[in-house]
């Protein structure tokens, strides 16, 4: 399914929200460079003598304060005991309300940063996530860091994001996965997206990683079939961990670690004579993700961060971003309600989601009008509709239903297209669906 994107919404996003990777030991043995092997490893560095804040300051789940989320508000004069650097950061540890707090401060707002003599690497930080589970299309459980990826239809599910710009490889981390109702059940990874008017699988570049009946699978799709070009079922049970580390921001080879850091399986695209692949799997420099669930079952994923290095660079031009109110704050103190078209499927995307959540208190749902709905006079399927409202009612968001039936043709379900009822009837037809 080629989800419809709306761009006013995602031309003005800069925010991303960060997801913890996972910990596991650097391979002893690897042929790709250096770089792909970036899972960090946990922090041993102690705390330094603290230091005093200068100006009011907000503690970012990870180096970036255009890419990690705020997860604390800390006042001039408060004191944070460092731990290293990274970039334009700090890695802190502070107290909050009388618990222990550990982040990622801006070194400009503390007296004497430059008395922290540890450094840390690429690979000692979060990953600058481009996933985020707790703003999926999937039910989030914080408590065990799972997502459940609900099918109740009767038609495959997917979803798809956006393009993500990529400036750096690529990094896929997944702690245990399981399914009810089918065998299968995967997260995508794609560079080229599905198109709108052709067959779905016509020229696009997947990767999708699976479960197949307890067992990680990998199928890659090179956009010259419509089934998998290679297709791997790996010696790696889902009740573990996976971990894929592309090499390169074009992701021209990607190598699959288990949670202990053993490579499992490396695949280089240039190499494969059965996959046509000679730009890698994102030859435009982005990638899109998504999921697909087959009909009347659930996928459920936990520990999945999907994500790349954070560069650990301050962004003034996203200063003040989330310290400043959004215009869902700003219109509800004034009883205005602001509301936009929602997509439940578009929230693959962590940019589209952090957005809606900030600007907007209503989710306009054209889930209503959808020909998805209308089986046959008389006959509904609400699941799709369902799960909408059940999403954005979760989400603190007002729901409104949008046209409940209107004129486009891609509203309207094949049987009505190619029925021939009397004008009576038809009006008949309509008042009983509204």
């Amino acid at each position: 399914m080629k989800l419809k994107s709306i761009a006013i919404l995602l031309s003005i996003l800069i925010i991303f929200s960060a997801c913890t990777p996972a910990n596991i030991s650097t391979p002893t043995q690897t042929s790709l460079p250096s770089t792909a092997t970036s899972i960090p490893p946990t922090d041993p560095a102690a705390p330094l003598p603290g230091l005093t804040l200068k100006e009011d300051a907000s503690l970012f789940s990870g180096p970036g304060n255009s890419d990690f989320e705020i997860i604390a508000s800390l006042k001039e004069g408060d004191t944070v005991y460092p731990m290293a650097l990274f970039g334009d950061f700090i890695k802190v540890e502070t107290s909050v309300y009388g618990e222990e707090q550990i982040g990622y401060l801006w070194k400009s707002v503390v007296e004497s940063p430059g008395t922290i003599a540890s450094i840390l690497n690429a690979n000692q930080v979060p990953l600058k996530p481009l996933y985020l589970a707790d703003c999926s299309p999937g039910t989030y459980d914080r408590t065990n860091d799972s997502v459940v990826f609900t099918n109740p239809s009767g038609e495959y599910y997917d979803t798809e994001s956006s393009a993500i710009p990529l400036d750096a490889p690529l990094q896929v981390n997944m702690s245990r996965a399981s399914v009810k109702g089918t065998t299968s059940a995967a997260i995508k990874i794609l560079g080229i997206p599905e198109p709108v008017n052709e067959e779905w699988w016509r020229g696009i570049t997947r990767l999708d990683i699976g479960y197949n009946s307890g067992n990680y699978s990998i199928g890659i799709r090179d956009g010259s079939s419509k089934d998998s070009k290679v297709y791997i079922n790996l010696p790696l049970k889902t009740t573990e961990g996976i971990h894929l580390l592309f090499d390169q921001p074009s992701g021209r080879s990607f190598r699959v670690l288990d949670d202990n850091g053993n490579q499992i399986e490396e695949i280089n695209f240039a190499s494969r004579s059965d996959l046509n692949l000679p730009s890698g799997l994102f030859p435009n420099g982005a990638v899109y993700i998504g999921t697909t669930v087959p009909p009347h079952s659930s996928f459920t994923v936990t520990g999945l961060d999907i994500g790349i290095h954070s560069s650990g660079l301050w962004t003034d031009a996203a200063n003040g971003y989330y310290t400043q109110p959004g215009l869902a704050e700003l219109a509800a103190k004034h009883n205005i309600t602001i509301g936009t078209e929602f997509g439940i499927d578009l929230t693959s995307d962590p940019r589209y989601c952090r957005t809606m959540k900030r600007e907007f208190n209503v989710a306009v749902l054209s889930a209503f009008s959808s020909p998805d709905l209308w089986l046959g006079p008389g006959q509904y399927d609400f699941n799709a509709s369902d799960q909408a409202v059940d999403y954005a009612l979760q989400h603190g968001w007002k729901v409104r239903a949008s046209h409940l039936l209107w004129g486009a043709l891609e509203t309207i379900p094949d049987w009505l297209k190619n029925s021939s009822y009397s004008r009576d009837e038809y009006i008949q037809l309509m008042q009983q669906y509204i």
